[in-house]
């Protein structure tokens, strides 16, 4: 009698374990990596969006003719800024993150970073004033995203008011290294 070899289709328990394991070994190395590369895009994200703010801020004062403020704050519950018209401190943000004004007409935009989340924005200036007549800025600043990690990219804003973006080594962005 003459038997013939049968042909097993599937996988083997033993073939089905090694993959797994190695596919558990794949994660244990990329998961890491993903979370910087989140956390690189969330800084990403919010230095692009404070770079519009202030563009447009400096738009807003040359096409209205009337001067634009951005205002930086540190809280207990978060930091933000605050795009306003009207005079010094006529607006600022609440410990709940909202943009509270004198005039509530004069609130243009605000941006509220929770102490929950993993960034902050720092500013060596409390306030910068963009002019109407050819866009300068009221003073000088730096204005800083940072997050939890250590990871900060910032702008530089000249009294000219042109701004210069820049951002730590080891965040990983394309943009020059700040001094």
């Amino acid at each position: 009698m003459q038997t013939q070899a049968r042909r097993h289709q599937g996988f083997s328990l033993v073939e089905v374990l090694t993959c797994m394991g190695v596919l558990a070994i794949l994660l244990a190395l990329t998961l890491p990596r993903f979370g910087q590369l989140i956390e690189r895009k969330r800084l990403d994200t919010q230095l692009g969006a404070l770079y519009v703010d202030l563009q447009q801020a400096r738009a807003t004062a040359l096409t209205t003719g009337t001067a634009v403020r951005v205002r930086f704050q540190q809280l207990a519950q978060g930091s933000c800024w605050v795009m306003h018209l009207g005079p010094v401190d006529s607006c600022s943000c609440t410990e709940q993150g909202q943009a509270q004004c004198l005039n509530p007409e004069h609130l243009l935009k605000h941006q509220w970073l929770p102490s929950s989340g993993t960034l902050r924005v720092d500013a060596n200036v409390s306030q910068i004033a963009f002019h109407p007549r050819f866009g300068t800025a009221s003073r000088a600043g730096t204005v800083a995203i940072a997050s939890s990690s250590g990871l900060r990219a910032a702008h530089v804003i000249a009294l000219t008011g042109r701004l210069r973006s820049c951002a730590s080594a080891e965040s990983g962005l394309s943009l020059p290294v700040c001094s």
